[in-house]
């Protein structure tokens, strides 16, 4: 092989290898991104189920109060 053709090929080889590290790293946020979007869900739906629990305490709390009063 002469030197132009090693050329070619290096850069053939560096090419690949960039494109191949470059679609690992895609992969690998795409991953990050799908298991942060399911945990902040995952969090706000907790958030929503708790808020939904406690509304029937706060609007006995008062009544409650009122009647212990008289």
């Amino acid at each position: 092989m002469d030197e132009e053709a090693q050329r070619e090929a290096f850069m053939s080889a560096l090419v690949t290898e960039h494109f191949v590290l470059s679609g690992s790293r895609t992969a690998t946020i795409v991953e990050a991104n799908g298991r942060a979007a399911i945990y902040l869900s995952t969090v706000s739906s907790a958030l929503v189920a708790l808020g939904f629990a406690s509304q029937p305490l706060i609007r006995r709390t008062p009544s409650c109060q009122e009647a212990t009063s008289r």
